[in-house]
């Protein structure tokens, strides 16, 4: 199988087993590696495959966390947090397998954009997840050499600057930490597309406590017990119990002041989708507000996770909600790709053993009263801000 074949094969795979609508891509040809990663802003999935010049083909999938400003600095706000709890250190010693995965820490330097990593300050560290586990000393040494990337006039939120031997000599460029957690797919010979299948589904529950922790540290959660805590099981895959394993973790509220930066490119209005962006986040956190003073707890999605907006219990069943922004012009649009959203959602994590009702938020009441009917057909509640209140209220007393 030649080169371009294995990495399209190992994308696709990929895309299958961890269930990806959307990929991003990253890595070129004349660099050695490619890769895709899940798109998400924040921590990831990934997965990537890397060539030597006698023609030896490698495929690797992993746990990305990139030094990028996202919603505040994720990166961040996991250094600061490990190295002050040292959760993620404490998860090293169950992860099954440990000499099978790498751990990496790198100094990412920007020009514009992202340099090639062939300068020699970009390694941190890179070992065998099982020559850290013991050493906490060496872990630290590691977390600050990774903060010293980040400004600490700022707090650490944004690049720092340092020297960097490009050209040559040393010049003082932006650069900032990138972490990530790795193992091998595959080496030399591509197996089968159902063996490769397999692999990335054991690699994927392998990985899941690494994945899960890094994204409670990095995430906005301000609870210091909810860095510590032990990570849930997936709630995709059903538990060896039988019952529904846990699902999501606290609620992070949605950002009512994000916009889009006006650098990039569009192909709509960028006021129309700033518009949506916080539409959405403003409903989203309406709904959120309203379980709250009703004592319901409100749960957003783990990375691994289906990614619904927000969920709750209320007996035996869990709730499942997808938020949508509407204008008069994408109204019909946005109702048809939130359905199929909801139904999925209740798909995935039904498979878990889970009882779910699939809600569908849209901001403002649909103009067209067929959605009422059409939802109800599906088993999906159709509400919208003015309407929550009497129909959660509704549902909390069955």
């Amino acid at each position: 199988m030649n080169i371009d074949a294995a990495i399209e094969l190992h994308f696709a795979t990929f895309r299958e087993v961890f269930r990806l609508a959307r990929v991003h891509r990253f890595g070129s040809r004349s660099q050695g590696g490619v890769g895709i990663d899940d798109a998400n802003e924040g921590v990831q999935w990934n997965a990537w495959v890397e060539w030597k010049d006698n023609g030896l083909i490698t495929g690797y999938v992993g746990v990305n966390l990139e030094g990028k400003q996202y919603d505040g600095w994720p990166i961040s706000r996991l250094i600061e947090r490990e190295l002050d709890s040292f959760a993620l250190f404490n998860v090293f010693a169950d992860v099954d397998h440990p000499k099978e995965i790498t751990v990496r820490w790198s100094r990412d330097v920007w020009v514009g954009s992202r340099l090639p990593p062939n300068y020699p300050e970009f390694r941190i560290l890179s070992a065998r997840l099982s020559e850290i586990t013991d050493d906490k000393d060496k872990w630290r040494e590691v977390l600050a050499t990774a903060q010293g990337c980040l400004n600490q006039e700022r707090g650490f939120r944004g690049r720092a600057r340092q020297p960097i031997t490009v050209s040559g000599g040393a010049k003082y460029l932006d650069v900032s930490p990138h972490l990530q957690f790795g193992r091998e797919a595959w080496h030399g010979e591509l197996p089968s597309e159902v063996d490769l299948a397999k692999q990335m589904r054991d690699i994927r529950r392998q990985l899941l406590s690494l994945y899960t922790k890094v994204s409670v540290l990095s995430s906005s959660i301000s609870d210091p017990a909810e860095w510590t805590a032990d990570p849930p099981e997936s709630s995709v895959e059903p538990s060896g119990n039988g019952r529904p394993p846990s699902l999501g973790m606290p609620y992070v509220r949605a950002n009512e002041t994000a916009t889009i930066s006006p650098s990039q490119p569009f192909d709509v209005d960028p006021d129309v989708v700033d518009r949506g962006v916080r539409g959405h986040a403003v409903t989203q956190n309406r709904i959120a507000d309203h379980l709250r003073e009703r004592e319901i707890e409100v749960r957003s999605p783990l990375p691994a996770e289906p990614r619904f907006d927000l969920a709750w219990t209320a007996g035996d069943l869990t709730y499942i909600a997808e938020i949508k922004s509407l204008t008069a012009e994408n109204e019909e649009n946005q109702l048809r790709l939130g359905l199929g959203q909801v139904l999925q959602y209740r798909y995935l994590l039904e498979k878990g053993g889970r009882k779910v009702v699939p809600v569908l938020v849209p901001e403002n009441e649909p103009r067209d009263g067929d959605w009422l009917g059409l939802c109800e057909q599906c088993g999906v509640i159709l509400i919208w801000p003015e309407s929550a209140p009497l129909v959660i209220d509704g549902l909390i007393r069955e």
